[in-house]
């Protein structure tokens, strides 16, 4: 219950900083796509056989995927070009990663699986760098505060 609580407070903060900067920089999110319904969620979990982050779910049923703010986004709607389901296959520290946005140069931004749930903390690895990996966000909407909404 205290959990669910505190999500949701950091949820509208969230929520509220990404009208913000959308009253500023309006084109920053044109290309957005649609948001995902429960039954996408469920799909995906059922796919993967794990619990999906719950800021990453908020985020999916609130603003969807695909270009947001200055970073790429997976979406968890099966027809989207940014599908979860379609990004690459990584493994990293002795298991799956699932790709949540990518630098556009080799790497990629996403979960590290934590005994069947996904960690909350964003992870950059660099599969071509020998998988060097480095927590760089203890959250998603830390990590899209800094990477996507950063005016």
């Amino acid at each position: 219950m205290i959990r669910n609580m505190v999500l949701r407070m950091l949820a509208d903060q969230f929520d509220k900083r990404v009208r913000d900067v959308i009253e500023l920089k309006p084109n920053w999110f044109v290309e957005m796509e649609e948001p995902a319904k429960e039954k996408d969620i469920l799909h995906v979990e059922d796919a993967l056989k794990c619990k999906l982050p719950e800021q990453l779910k908020h985020f999916a049923r609130t603003f969807g995927a695909g270009y947001f703010g200055s970073c790429d986004i997976s979406s968890l709607v099966e027809t989207s070009e940014w599908y979860i389901l379609s990004r690459p296959k990584i493994f990293s520290n002795g298991g799956p990663f699932l790709v949540v946005s990518d630098d556009e140069a080799g790497g990629f931004y996403g979960y590290q699986i934590d005994t069947a749930i996904y960690g909350d903390s964003i992870v950059y690895v660099h599969p071509g760098d020998g998988n060097y990996t480095e927590v760089i966000a203890s959250s998603l909407f830390e990590f899209l505060d800094q990477r996507a909404l950063n005016i």
